[in-house]
């Protein structure tokens, strides 16, 4: 793999948000992206995102591991709170890559999504901390009621929000062939492009760029009621 990997980025308001809450971030030197989702209904949902970004770029900088980084995201927010820099009870999602030669890293927290794309087949790396998919998890909701379920957004894990205990991190360690792709998006994108469809644009023409492109201008074309962000980082 490349020393740098070549990647694609991208963020959108949407057809329907007055403000883009979504925030993302990156540093190749140190093989770190990340996508931030402001929780949507809470107070200051861009300020939490930014804050989540700034703070994991920052912690991997100074030598912790990803999981630890996003744990430092969630006491900036809060501290953020404190500080007057945002309204109480403000929140964000994050999902986190670091990639180390053929290596990754992805750490999560919330329903923004990690996935691994190997030229043929799409895997979602990341699983949501939500009610739904933990619905889906004990049988009591299948993958087509899923589509229509009314409370899609209601989390079970945020950045932020709750200072009474630290937050639980997940993470997944893998390996990456030539040409295999990550994709980090928030739900703005998953929640209007089915899986399928987002094979099928990986799977095409373009390089990183033109195929985070084509990713928005789907998610835009389909509705676009939420922000939309993703990046894809190739292995080379």
């Amino acid at each position: 793999m490349k020393q740098t990997p070549s990647f694609g980025h991208g963020t959108h308001i949407g057809n329907v948000r007055k403000r883009n809450e979504d925030c993302y971030g990156f540093n190749p030197r140190l093989g770190v992206w990340l996508v931030a989702d402001g929780l949507g209904g809470h107070a200051d949902g861009d300020v939490a995102s930014r804050t989540v970004v700034e703070a994991i770029i920052s912690s991997v900088k100074d030598g912790n591991s990803l999981e630890n980084a996003l744990g430092v995201g969630h006491k900036a927010v809060l501290d953020a709170v404190k500080a007057g820099l945002g309204k109480a009870d403000m929140g964000s999602t994050a999902v986190a890559v670091q990639i180390s030669g053929n290596d990754y890293n992805i750490a999560w927290v919330g329903d923004s999504r990690a996935y691994h794309w190997n030229g043929e087949t799409l895997t979602q790396v990341s699983r949501d901390h939500s009610m739904m998919q933990d619905l889906m998890d004990i049988g009591m909701l299948s993958e087509k009621e899923a589509r229509t379920y009314p409370v899609k957004g209601v989390l079970t894990r945020t950045l932020g929000v709750d200072p009474s205990s630290p937050v639980k991190v997940d993470n997944v360690t893998g390996h990456l062939q030539q040409h295999d792709l990550i994709l980090l998006c928030s739900d703005g994108l998953t929640g209007q492009i089915s899986d399928n469809g987002i094979a099928t644009i990986l799977g095409g023409p373009g390089n990183e760029q033109d195929k985070i492109n084509l990713l928005i201008n789907a998610a835009l074309k389909s509705g676009g009621n939420d922000n939309i962000t993703a990046i894809l980082i190739s292995s080379g």
